[in-house]
């Protein structure tokens, strides 16, 4: 036997075991402040897949008129991406300016020195609610934001163009907070503000209604630095 060749052949055997051993994992620094989206209201008593039948004398809740918002208060103590505002709602057919419009928006007011909504400025944000153009059921219904809001007070009202005369209290719809039948459903509460624009009127009150407002918090990683990036992943909510 050839030594020399027994020899190469082991150092090359050798060397190709040691190539396919893996390296160790390591395993990298999560991003500063990267969280999953989390509630930071959520009076809706209820899974957002919850689909409510529209029943006339059973049925509770605020109507939204053109001129009006109604919506809830966030206190934030963190730099936070709004992704999310939601609630249990249903359009008429009074609500829809226009064939192709959706009947309700959500604006983000930041709140003034007072603690109510600074209507008297411009929204930070303004965006669309969804519709299922369904008006026999009540369904959760969202606006989606990418907006970053430091610490502070915030307001998102839901607003509309239509009805603008007030002829009765069914012209309008608006946000569920109770149901009375086989469903039996019932809100929580949550602190609620609703705008009179014409008049000028701010209220602020505890009031049971399907709200639910959803964010990303940014918390500071170990090392002092915070990610102030606006992505929020919705997938894994529920």
């Amino acid at each position: 036997m050839n030594l020399r060749r027994v020899a190469v052949a082991a150092l090359t055997t050798g060397s190709a075991l040691v190539l396919l051993i893996p390296s160790p994992t390591v395993a990298r620094p999560s991003n500063p402040g990267r969280t999953e989206p989390t509630s930071l209201v959520n009076s809706l008593n209820a899974s957002p897949q919850t689909v409510l039948p529209d029943r006339f004398l059973d049925r509770g809740w605020i109507p939204i008129f053109g001129g009006h918002g109604m919506g809830p208060r966030i206190t934030l103590t963190s730099p936070t991406v709004l992704a999310q505002v939601g609630a249990f709602m249903n359009a008429f057919p009074a609500n829809y300016a226009g064939d192709d419009a959706n009947p309700f928006w959500v604006e983000i007011w930041p709140a003034d020195v007072n603690g109510l909504p600074a209507v008297d400025g411009q929204p930070l944000a303004v965006a669309p609610m969804t519709d299922d153009h369904d008006a026999t059921t009540w369904r959760y219904e969202t606006a989606r934001f990418r907006l970053l809001l430091q610490p502070g007070t915030y307001f998102a009202l839901v607003s509309t163009d239509a009805p603008r005369d007030f002829n009765g209290i069914d012209d309008g719809g608006g946000v569920l907070f109770r149901l009375e039948g086989p469903e039996d459903y019932t809100s929580g509460v949550t602190k609620v503000a609703t705008l009179d624009r014409e008049a000028g009127v701010v209220e602020i009150a505890d009031r049971y209604l399907a709200f639910r407002v959803v964010g990303c918090v940014k918390t500071p990683h170990s090392s002092g630095r915070t990610d102030h990036g606006r992505a929020c992943n919705l997938r894994s909510l529920t």
